[in-house]
């Protein structure tokens, strides 16, 4: 059910990111994907939550299970579905530069591993030791929340303008320094929009030269960058 809710809230993301751009939104609407991204987060976080508090409650009670070999055909083929999902997801990711794809192949992954942990517990039942039920969701609900975290922290680096890596940088500005009327190149600042990317950068030209012609080596360089980063 969570997963459900989780592709609602990613296919939304999707689908409010297309939007072009508009006068109250003039970079667009590309960060929609990020909010969906640390919404996931939060839904991942509760179910967490909601997993822990149940296994304490089950530690107590020492409920009982009732194990069959259907189970664990389920849970396995639970395994395999997860983890092909992940890979999708993270080469989605790649393709298109998307957090909340990003996001989404972590939860399908932490789902994977949550699997693993729940043919634990069965194992557990099988033999005899029921309380590996208990023990196996506590493990459950920790990796959850450490995957809502990542999610999270991540979506609000974004939100709060976290700067591009160093090799990024030296990439816009060596494509820069190709056209050839160009000296040196400084202040570039690079603003992600989801998939989107806003670049400015400063750059220096010999002095003597007409608005036009400044304005062409200028429209050079940005069409340049635009091609080989696609930005």
């Amino acid at each position: 059910l969570s997963d459900m809710l989780s592709s609602t809230v990613l296919v939304f993301g999707f689908k409010m990111a297309s939007k072009p751009a508009d006068k109250e939104h003039p970079f667009g609407h590309g960060r929609a994907e990020t909010i969906a991204a640390l919404t996931i987060s939060i839904l991942i976080g509760f179910a967490g939550i909601e997993f822990i508090k149940t296994s304490i409650t089950r530690f107590i009670g020492e409920e009982l299970i009732a194990i069959n070999t259907v189970l664990f055909a389920v849970v396995t083929f639970t395994i395999i579905l997860k983890e092909c999902l992940a890979r999708l997801s993270f080469s989605l990711a790649d393709r298109i530069n998307s957090d909340t794809l990003k996001a989404d192949g972590i939860h399908h992954r932490s789902d994977m591993f949550s699997s693993l942990l729940v043919l634990a517990a069965l194992g557990g039942g099988w033999l005899g030791y029921p309380a590996m039920d208990a023990l196996m969701g506590l493990a459950v609900g920790a990796m959850m929340i450490q995957s809502a975290y990542t999610i999270a922290r991540s979506a609000i680096d974004e939100l709060l303008g976290k700067p591009v890596d160093a090799n990024t940088i030296k990439i816009i500005r060596e494509f820069a320094l190709q056209v050839p009327e160009v000296y040196n190149v400084h202040d570039i600042v690079v603003h992600s929009y989801g998939a989107h990317r806003f670049i400015s950068l400063h750059i220096e030209i010999a002095e003597g030269k007409s608005p036009e012609s400044m304005h062409d080596i200028a429209d050079t360089v940005e069409k340049l960058i635009s091609q080989e980063l696609e930005a």
